[in-house]
Parts: C-alpha cells; structure tokens; sequence
C-alpha cells in the first residue's frame, strides 16, 4: 500500500469485508466498489493500490471513487470528516450535543454513523444515547434509531452499546421504562442493539419480560417470536415456577437460525425435558 493511502484501504476493506491476501480478492473488492458507486474503477488501479504491481500515486479521479465508496463526496471529505471523528474530536461532539438540549436531527445521526468507521466511538455514542434515556428525550431517540446503521457494526461493538444502554435505563422507575420501550421497540436498530441482544437476567422478573412481550406481539420475525419464547421459559425455569404451559414451536429449518438462538433452544429441549433421553441426545447435544 502506498503509506499516505493506507487508511482509507484500511477503511474500504472493513466496509467491503474483503480483506486482501490475493489477487482475486482484489477483483471482488472492484466489482463490489462498482456496484456501490456505479462507478468505474481499474483493476490495474487497485492492483498497483495493493501493490500487486508498480506503485504510482492514485488520480484525483480514483480516490473520489474510493471516497464515494466509504459514503463521502470527495477524498478531502473523507480526510476531514477522518480527522473530525478520531476519538477525542468524536467525544466532544457527543458533549456539544448534550448541551445543546435540541432535538436530535437525521444529519446527526448520518455523522454518528461515519463516526463508528472508527471503532473507539461505540462508547460516546452508547453513552449519548444513555443521556437521551435518562432525559426522556424521546423525540431525538426515535430521530436516532430511525435513521441509525446498526448493521455496519461488529457484534463485540453490538454487545458494547447494548450493553451501555441497558444500563442507562436502571436509573429510571420500570414504569418509565416500559414507556420508552413502547416507543422505540418497533425500530429494528433499537431491538437488535437492545433488549435482543443483551439479556437482562437481573430484570428477567421485572421490566425486560415485559418489554420482550412487546416484542413479541410485533411478530417481525421468526426468529425474535422463537427468542422471547425461549426466554418466557426460562424465566419460569430460573424462578422455579411450573413451565409446563410454556411450549416452544420447533425450529422449522435450524440453518437460518443465529447459532447462539439455536443453542438457546437446544438448551430449552433440554431443561424442559425430565431427563436428556436418547433422542435429545443425538439431535441437540451434538450441535
């Protein structure tokens, strides 16, 4: 790589998910930077990028590709948006934005989600987005979460923000709570960074069951319906209360199905079953 260009490679391939170790993988990442941009782009450009043949200094031309790949107008604003969301200028943002006390905008949120190119981020934007939930500002949360790209994060920075926002709730009464759960939980951004992927057992009794039964009328999904019922058993199950009426429909094809969902449900065969008989045996233990 050509050092001065290095990082917005970096950044190409995180996004793409096409790391490269060979020259095919370099033909992939041009079809997938073409079918982004609907733009052109040389393959002898990209080989001599990688360094899979003489390097030269890119065209301004190649590097607004490269630019309008990663979301940006220009390769300038690409650097100058990378220097505006390093970590400390990204926190101070956050801290502007709290004192500001104004509703949250789209365009915000379309810098949140350039700021979280840059992995330190997740935690300023877990914690502003614990300060808006401690403010009742349900206006800004909802501006947030529908307009938020929860799909370009890791699942470790997933587990992170949902794990920072399950705790800003514990300042507020169950009541509260459940208030702004009914107000956000028809986002998928919110149910998949929140109450879906952290389990709160310390409030499996309290107001994390009730908002997984919001959840659950929603009926968005195969899989969140078959999360919640899972769950609903094993809240019985932990509180020792008979969960004979709890019954959880099989999986119809258990290949779709996230693995941790699915050892969930092997779990819930076993410990609904008076004993881990043959058949549980051969069909749940071995996967």
């Amino acid at each position: 790589m050509l050092k001065e260009y290095s990082q917005i490679l970096i950044d190409i391939q995180k996004k793409s998910r096409i790391t490269i170790h060979k020259i095919s993988d370099v033909k992939n990442l041009k079809n997938e930077i073409q079918g982004v941009t609907n733009k052109n782009i040389s393959f002898n450009t990209l080989r001599r990028l990688f360094g899979y043949l003489p390097r030269t200094t890119p065209s301004q031309a190649t590097l607004k590709i490269l630019a309008n790949y990663l979301g940006y107008t220009s390769y300038s604003n690409y650097l100058f948006n990378k220097k505006n969301y390093d970590d400390w200028y990204f926190k101070m943002k956050m801290l502007r934005l709290q004192l500001s006390n104004k509703v949250l905008t789209k365009e915000q949120v379309s810098l949140f989600n350039f700021g979280l190119d840059n992995n330190d981020n997740i935690v300023s934007v877990g914690s502003y987005i614990s300060f808006l939930i401690e403010q009742n500002n349900i206006n800004s949360l909802k501006v947030f979460y529908k307009n938020f790209n929860y799909e370009k994060l890791s699942n470790s920075n997933i587990s992170k923000l949902s794990i920072i926002i399950t705790f800003g709730f514990y300042k507020l009464s169950d009541k509260k709570i459940l208030e702004i759960y009914k107000e956000l939980i028809v986002f998928d951004s919110f149910r998949y960074t929140g109450p879906l992927f952290f389990i709160d057992y310390s409030n499996l009794n309290g107001y994390y069951m009730k908002a997984l039964k919001m959840i659950k009328t929603l009926n968005k999904s195969k899989s969140d319906y078959l999360f919640v019922s899972i769950m609903e058993f094993y809240q019985k199950f932990y509180a020792n209360e008979k969960f004979n009426n709890i019954v959880v429909a099989p999986l119809e094809d258990d290949k779709k199905i996230f693995p941790v969902l699915k050892g969930r449900y092997y779990a819930y065969k076993i410990l609904a079953s008076d004993q881990v008989d043959a058949i549980i045996q051969k069909k749940y233990l071995k996967n």
